[in-house]
C-alpha cells in the first residue's frame, strides 16, 4: 500500500486515540485545564452532597467511590497498561452503576431521590477517575503530538505532490 494510504490510516487512527485521550484531561466550560486542587475541590463538595443532602452511609460511599476501577494511589502504570484501564473502566463501567444503584435500592432510598444520587454517582466516579488518570493522558496527550503531526505532514505533502503530477501530466478536474 502506498505511503500516502498509510499515513492516512496513521492519521485517522491517532486522530482517534487523541481524541479519546483529550476527554479524559478535565476542563472548564472555556477550555481551561483543571488543576489537581480544583479537582480534588469538586470531588469533595460531591461527597459532601452525598453524605449530607442524602445520608449516605459509609458503605454506600465507599460502592460509589469504587464505581471506577482506578490504580492504586503511588502506582505508576505505565502508558499502555493506563490506555488499556481506561477503556477496561469505560466497558465496565454500567455494570457497576447497577451494582451500586441495586445496592442503594436495598437500603429503601425513594426512586426519584436514588436518580439524584445516581447521577451525582456517575460524575463522581467520572471525576476520581480523571484524578487518577491526570497525569498519564497529559503524558499521553503530549506523546500523541510526536505521532500524529508527522504523519499529518507527511500525508498532506504527498497529497499536494499527488495532486501536482496529476495536474502536470494534464488529468483536470471535470467541473
Amino acid at each position: 500500500m502506498a505511503v500516502s494510504a498509510w499515513s492516512m490510516i496513521f492519521v485517522a487512527l491517532s486522530g482517534i486515540l487523541g481524541r479519546y485521550v483529550y476527554t479524559q484531561i478535565p476542563r472548564t466550560l472555556e477550555g481551561k485545564e483543571l488543576s489537581m486542587g480544583d479537582l480534588e475541590a469538586q470531588n469533595n463538595a460531591m461527597r459532601d452532597e452525598l453524605q449530607k443532602a442524602h445520608n449516605l452511609d459509609a458503605d454506600s460511599m465507599k460502592r460509589i467511590d469504587t464505581i471506577s476501577h482506578t490504580q492504586d494511589a503511588g502506582e505508576k502504570a505505565s502508558i499502555l497498561k493506563s490506555l488499556v484501564a481506561l477503556m477496561r473502566d469505560d466497558l465496565t463501567r454500567r455494570s457497576r452503576i447497577h451494582r451500586v444503584r441495586t445496592h442503594l435500592r436495598s437500603k429503601g432510598i425513594p426512586a426519584a431521590e436514588l436518580d439524584d444520587i445516581m447521577g451525582i454517582a456517575r460524575k463522581k466516579s467520572l471525576l476520581l477517575r480523571r484524578i487518577a488518570f491526570l497525569d498519564t493522558a497529559q503524558s499521553v496527550f503530549h506523546y500523541w503530538h510526536v505521532v500524529h503531526l508527522p504523519f499529518s505532514i507527511i500525508m498532506f505533502i504527498i497529497l499536494a505532490i499527488h495532486v501536482g503530477i496529476t495536474v502536470s501530466l494534464g488529468y483536470v478536474w471535470i467541473f
